[in-house]
């Protein structure tokens, strides 16, 4: 039901200039007389009454065709009859004044008429489960309607469905102003002081999926975000809406797919791409340093380098032999191997080229990653080896363009694939069958106060950004002249961000279950307990309660729908 208009905004839209919609005249016209307090109330008294009257008498028309049609098997088609019979037997007021007072008692009592619709199905579904028949399934639908009209509930129940005139309906072309620029941006940004409205024919409208789903208590912060989305993250959210969907129905379902899985499964793919090109970039720099056989490069600045690193932390050399008496490194029999391997391999001056060079590095790359798994490696000796290891690796890039090329894509490909894997839980495989699902909740995080949120926000933009950039492969692809090149994969077009924020609204929206949820809920205030105290953690225990309470009332098909018809195609981008 339409919102009734305040004295204030009836005598504006009273007062509109003739470039208007509607004149003054067309406007009070079709409004009717203000009237006064005394005939508003007559008419709201009218109106009450006789909906009291209504409401029993068209439910009794409708019975028999109800309960026929339910017998015959047949599509139910009474309902038109049953509010032909009830608006014609209900009073409508002919003042504003008492259409505004109707309006606001409809709207008070609004909530009787969709407990007493909620009763019917109900009372309908178990009838039909017992008996398994359709026609005693409709007769006791009938059953609240009688009661609640032998307990004066019925007129509220008639009143709350009365097809009043609405004061914003009618005037709602008059007083539709024309937006500024202001208003247009605000608008488009998705402010949330702008959520339930449009723009139309260069004027401010409602707009009715958003008012929607206001009224099903999603977030106007997450309203307005969703106005601001694009198609593809628009399309994800859908694909969660029907997760949840499903869910509703299927327990075991919903505990394997939540709806952040959807983010996760982007995420997965985004890592499994810059993989792929990643290892494609590294057979590519193995197939040009072939090439390098022979060839010479400036590689003893590289090495002086690292020898006096060496030095520096007491590791001397005496003759071929290396010594680490009195070094920062000495009994440490794992880092001593490790040093002792690598200058071997840089001992064979005389027959070094730039391909051995590249060894060299590869080499290098592996004590490294060996060293810290088992050896314990870290601190200087680390840090010298890896210098050694960039040292080289330029010393290659600077003389070879080619080499360059390749090589850059499979450093930077490794180095967002480290960064995304620091900065989630190690436990987490990503090789694994499930890493959508736990990625997806891994995500959560970036709306948290984790200290890793801003680390994995980094990570993330960074996948994204090179993950769009080498959608072309194609340059890493070996020479085949039988085979055409393979085509450029698709660019990412979606904020992850953004679908964060929506699972997180649906998990709002829709808990699991009133144990977990609660239960959840209690668990982080008791994280809290030394920060908030007991009071805290009691209000907050309570605070909860309710809105689990809350959530189990909700109607989960209407609020669906309003979620479905927010993310429409049709919808304002």
């Amino acid at each position: 039901m339409a919102e009734s208009m305040s004295d204030e905004e009836l005598m504006a839209a009273l007062s509109l200039s003739p470039a208007s919609a509607l004149s003054d005249e067309e406007l009070m016209a079709r409004l009717g007389p203000v009237g006064t307090p005394f005939q508003g109330a007559a008419e709201t008294a009218m109106t009450v009454g006789s909906s009291m009257i209504s409401e029993p008498v068209a439910g009794l028309v409708g019975i028999g065709g109800r309960v026929a049609n339910a017998a015959l098997n047949q599509p139910q088609d009474d309902a038109q009859i049953i509010d032909s019979v009830r608006q014609g037997l209900t009073y409508q007021p002919r003042t504003q004044t008492g259409q505004r007072y109707v309006q606001n008692v409809a709207g008070a009592l609004q909530p009787i008429g969709e407990a007493l619709e909620y009763v019917e199905k109900g009372l309908g579904d178990a009838v039909y489960n017992v008996t398994g028949s359709p026609a005693l399934a409709a007769g006791a639908q009938t059953i609240p309607t009688l009661a609640g009209s032998a307990l004066g509930l019925g007129g509220g129940r008639a009143l709350a469905r009365a097809d009043i005139p609405s004061l914003n309906d009618m005037s709602k072309a008059a007083r539709r102003r024309k937006a500024t620029p202001e208003d247009i941006r605000a608008i488009e940004a998705g402010e949330t002081q702008t959520v339930g409205k449009r723009i139309e024919d260069g004027r401010i409208a409602r707009d009715k999926p958003e008012r929607s789903a206001q009224n099903q208590g999603v977030d106007d912060g997450v309203i307005g975000m969703i106005r601001t989305a694009s198609k593809a993250d628009k399309a994800n959210m859908r694909r969660m809406i029907g997760m949840v969907e499903r869910g509703l129905k299927n327990r075991r379902f919903a505990a394997l797919n939540p709806p952040s899985r959807v983010v996760g499964d982007q995420i997965a793919g985004l890592y499994k791409h810059v993989a792929e090109v990643n290892k494609k970039s590294g057979k590519a720099v193995n197939r040009v340093a072939e090439g390098l056989k022979g060839k010479s490069v400036d590689y003893r600045p590289a090495v002086d380098g690292f020898l006096s690193s060496l030095d520096k932390m007491g590791i001397k050399f005496d003759g071929s032999k290396v010594s680490f008496r009195n070094s920062d490194i000495q009994g440490l029999r794992g880092l001593e191997l490790i040093t002792k391997k690598v200058i071997s391999r840089m001992a064979d001056v005389d027959n070094v080229d730039a391909y051995k060079v590249h060894q060299l590095k590869r080499f290098l790359d592996e004590s490294i990653k060996y060293g810290k798994t088992t050896e314990g490696l870290g601190g200087r000796l680390e840090v010298a080896l890896r210098k050694l290891r960039a040292d080289l690796d330029n010393a290659l890039d600077s003389t070879f363009d080619e080499y360059n090329k390749v090589n850059s894509i499979f450093a930077e490909t490794r180095s967002v694939l480290d960064g995304l894997e620091s900065s989630v839980s190690k436990k987490i495989d990503f090789d694994g069958p499930n890493v959508d699902r736990a990625l997806g909740i891994e995500s959560r995080k970036l709306l948290s106060n984790y200290a890793s949120g801003n680390e994995q926000l980094g990570a993330l933009d960074e996948l994204v950004e090179v993950a769009n950039k080498y959608t072309d492969t194609r340059a890493l692809e070996p020479p085949n002249e039988k085979l055409p090149p393979p085509a450029p994969g698709p660019k990412f077009d979606g904020d992850l961000i953004s679908q964060v924020t929506f699972f997180t609204e649906l998990n709002r929206l829709f808990p699991q279950s009133f144990k977990n949820t609660f239960q959840g809920d209690i668990e982080k205030a008791l994280d809290n307990v030394g920060r908030r105290g007991w009071e805290g953690v009691k209000d907050a225990a309570i605070d909860e309660g309710v809105k689990a309470v809350r959530g189990k009332f909700r109607n989960e098909e209407k609020l669906i729908e309003a979620l479905k018809g927010l993310l429409a195609e049709s919808s304002q981008p």
